[in-house]
């Protein structure tokens, strides 16, 4: 008799033990499919049904008791949130991502987690907040990424600008530019970083590097028209006497 209790007992903990394999391969198997369908979504810039998705993402990632896909979870609504201009929603999911990020030790997470509060900080004007979480991302990635070590150093140097702290927003373009590894962004950050030296009224140097953008090629049309403006702009504070707008988009256009 106590054989067959001792029988019953073990199989129904091996029922119940295979039960909950099963159900958590199935979870995971319908989070990977939902989330390639948010991913999709947000693809297609159909943010709003992305959002929804994801809640169910994490309501599944809950279910799993999976720190990572919790972390994602709340990472992807800061970032749909946020492209949905729902700034303050943004900037709680980023919050509940970094939380999990550091259960998790996982860096590059916390970097990009840190990066997008730190540029939220930065729209509320809140400039010492994003300094802050700009810095602890640089400090978790210690290098490892240099894609996100070039945005951060991109948000610094904007919040020095912001607040007219045109050298030390300089340095912070200049490092930005150190790690940056891509042509359309350089191009940026250039341009940038002439127009602190205008607003510094170093004319001669914003010119310069205007200049020499311009002898680089720039297939993006706009940009190239925003380059060419600000250069003109430049050259009419450094000599605005002598210096002929006409002359100088004549010039341009041949």
């Amino acid at each position: 008799m106590k054989l067959k209790i001792l029988f019953l007992l073990f199989f129904i903990f091996f029922l119940n033990n295979n039960l909950f394999c099963f159900q958590e391969k199935s979870n995971n198997s319908t989070y990977d499919s939902l989330s390639k369908k948010a991913s999709e979504l947000g693809r297609l810039k159909e943010n709003k049904k992305a959002v929804l998705l994801v809640k169910k993402l994490l309501h599944l990632a809950k279910l799993n008791n999976n720190n990572t896909q919790i972390a994602t979870s709340h990472y992807r609504l800061g970032l749909y949130y946020g492209r949905s201009n729902l700034k303050d929603s943004s900037y709680y999911s980023y919050n509940n991502a970094i939380k999990f990020y550091l259960l998790e030790k996982d860096s590059i997470g916390l970097a990009k987690a840190l990066l997008n509060k730190a540029i939220l900080e930065s729209d509320f004007g809140d400039y010492t907040n994003s300094d802050i979480s700009g810095i602890k991302g640089l400090k978790y990635l210690n290098g490892t990424s240099k894609l996100l070590m070039t945005s951060i150093y991109n948000c610094l140097a904007i919040n020095s600008k912001k607040q007219k702290l045109f050298t030390e927003a300089i340095y912070n373009y200049k490092k930005a530019l150190f790690y940056n590894t891509s042509h359309r962004f350089e191009i940026s950050i250039k341009n940038n970083i002439s127009i602190v030296y205008k607003e510094l009224k170093d004319y001669s140097k914003s010119i310069l590097m205007l200049e020499n953008l311009l002898k680089d090629s720039i297939t993006n049309q706009k940009t190239k028209a925003k380059v060419i403006d600000n250069l003109a702009y430049s050259k009419w504070l450094y000599n605005s006497n002598g210096y002929c707008f006409k002359r100088f988009f004549i010039s341009r256009i041949h």
